[in-house]
């Protein structure tokens, strides 16, 4: 087991601004800023999801839960959100092309795409608001 002072948690700071991003689901979850320091800590760290500490919750929840939040659109926002407030370590941790080229894939190659094609939406999306809102 890790020592305690080599984990990761996000602190009051970063979670107010990332908290703002996350989902609104309609069923109750275990603490997402446990999930996402978890995240981080194994994109940090290196191990694998399994050797995750138990402090951050189950290893396969914070698995899931990062695989079903990747690809979504608010993911890409806060990771905007994250490197504009200076955050480039963490927002680096949680990319998950950055994850995708540390790990082993298995013989399969990451999906360079999306990140691009997200970040072309998101912003066709913007503009069409600021474009809606400006009539």
């Amino acid at each position: 087991m890790p020592d305690l002072r080599e984990l990761f948690w996000l602190n009051d700071i970063q979670w107010s601004v990332i908290s703002t991003y996350l989902p609104a689901d309609k069923q109750p979850r275990l603490d997402d800023r446990h999930t996402l320091s978890g995240i981080i800590y194994v994109s940090l760290s290196g191990c694998r999801w399994t050797d995750c500490p138990k402090l951050y919750g189950s290893h396969s929840t914070i698995y899931q839960r990062f695989r079903r939040w990747r690809h979504r659109p608010f993911w890409t926002r806060m990771l905007l959100a994250m490197a504009k407030e200076g955050w480039h370590e963490e927002a680096r941790a949680l990319d998950p092309l950055a994850i995708t080229l540390v790990r082993s894939t298995r013989g399969r190659k990451p999906d360079r795409a999306w990140r691009h094609a997200r970040i072309r939406s998101l912003a066709n999306r913007t503009n069409d608001k600021a474009h809606i809102n400006n009539k």
